[in-house]
């Protein structure tokens, strides 16, 4: 079955293993595979990853922002640098296709600037 996360993760890991963020930091966190219901634990940056490369690119930044609270500056400042360069690398033709735009990547990180400037960690 085409949609079985463990088909997913068949087709897509081996081919992009390399580019996937890794740290020692980088936290874990629980989400559901859609079609089983089952439980899992991932890191925050291949669950992005993963996401982005299934074109669901609005939830890849929805989940980082839902955690940035778990998160030191440090690590966010890390991984919103990789993520948005990540998508700023896909055409804008390709990016609209899958409801985002270069506008909506520069309000995201103007957005972890302003919630950088609040912090005080």
């Amino acid at each position: 079955m085409q949609d079985d996360w463990l088909m997913r993760q068949l087709q897509i890991v081996p081919k992009q293993l390399p580019t996937i963020k890794q740290t020692n930091n980088d936290p874990l966190i629980d989400v559901e595979d859609t079609l089983t219901g089952e439980k899992r634990s991932v890191s925050l940056t291949q669950y992005m990853h993963e996401s982005v490369l299934l074109r669901n690119i609005c939830r890849a930044e929805d989940v980082f922002f839902a955690h940035l609270h778990e998160l030191t500056s440090k690590q966010i400042t890390s991984i919103s640098s990789w993520f948005y360069q990540k998508l700023a690398a896909i055409p804008e033709t390709e990016l609209i296709q899958y409801n985002f735009t270069m506008d909506e990547i520069h309000q995201g990180q103007d957005e972890i600037r302003r919630l950088l400037k609040q912090r005080t960690d």
